[in-house]
């Protein structure tokens, strides 16, 4: 049994703890190994809006972003006597209900059996990384004037397509578009009034196509859908159609003048053609090239 005095400077020890803890800028908490909060400092509590009252014996996870709990979980399992330490990014809900990116140091806390009993996690904002990390990999795989996707993931979306299609045995079709009648307007009015007809057709395309098909800029003036598994040939057809007739609609140039283009398309097709990236690739872009030298404003399958 412990004295008075004893008692008072283990009192006093866990005061200047908690102390030091509320005087740190990082996110300190404690849980249980079933994610009840157990302690959190003063920057935790401002972060996130909430009291004492409000976290002490509740769950962490309505703080959490919902789409990253899996993740969380996952990760949380990981920790042993072996891994101790787990660090893990996700997002969460700040004091102003917006999302913010935070990276977490988690230590477990084991009994003498090496059962987690607890989790100490220290978290700090990495918001404005993260989002400059975003920034990096969409300049990375995506064209520069149109926003659209760029060679690089173009590939990696027709190699993933082409992947689920042989696991659900279903087909992919890849189609090159490329302009009609586009250098006369570089020509004529400069480059600058050049890159406003794509970044026009551009929009065309993507809102004459579903979200879940990707369009992307190969260069120049030659861009590429990719249809994914779930479209049947019917569809795509009347797609392809669809955004010929929307290229061809005359378009404005922001020096007033009024110009038009056409395009020619090549398609291609798994399982029919090929199940390589650039097989398939190659052989749409042989047939829009065939398009345009046999009359153009046509599709060749």
């Amino acid at each position: 049994m412990l004295a008075g005095g004893a008692i008072r400077k283990l009192r006093q020890d866990e005061q200047r703890y908690v102390a030091l803890l509320n005087d740190q800028i990082d996110l300190v908490s404690r849980v249980t190994n079933k994610g009840k909060i157990l302690f959190a400092n003063d920057a935790y509590l401002k972060f996130f809006g909430v009291t004492k009252n409000d976290v002490m014996g509740s769950n962490w996870h309505p703080l959490a972003h919902p789409d990253d709990l899996d993740m969380i979980y996952q990760r949380i399992k990981q920790i042993s006597l072996k891994t101790p330490v787990v660090v893990i990014q996700n997002r969460v809900y700040d004091s102003r209900k917006q999302i913010r990116w935070v990276e977490f140091i988690n230590h477990g806390i084991f009994d003498a059996k090496g059962t987690l009993l607890e989790i100490q996690s220290v978290g700090r904002d990495i918001t404005d990384a993260q989002v400059h990390v975003q920034e990096i990999d969409f300049i990375a795989h995506h064209d520069v004037l149109t926003g659209l996707a760029n060679r690089l993931l173009i590939g990696d979306r027709l190699k993933t397509a082409i992947t689920n299609a042989k696991k659900n045995n279903k087909k992919v079709a890849v189609c090159c578009i490329d302009l009609d009648h586009f250098k006369p307007i570089n020509d004529d009015y400069g480059h600058s009034y050049g890159d406003e007809v794509l970044v026009e057709i551009s929009k065309r395309m993507t809102s004459s196509t579903r979200a879940s098909d990707t369009i992307g800029r190969l260069g120049g003036d030659e861009f590429v859908l990719i249809f994914n598994e779930s479209v049947s040939e019917d569809d795509q057809k009347t797609t392809i159609a669809r955004l010929l007739v929307d290229i061809c609609s005359p378009l404005k140039l922001s020096n007033g003048i009024i110009v038009s283009v056409s395009a020619s398309a090549g398609v291609s097709s798994y399982p029919k053609d090929s199940d390589l990236p650039d097989m398939l690739l190659r052989m749409a872009d042989e047939r829009m090239y065939l398009a345009k030298t046999t009359g153009r404003n046509k599709v060749i399958y």
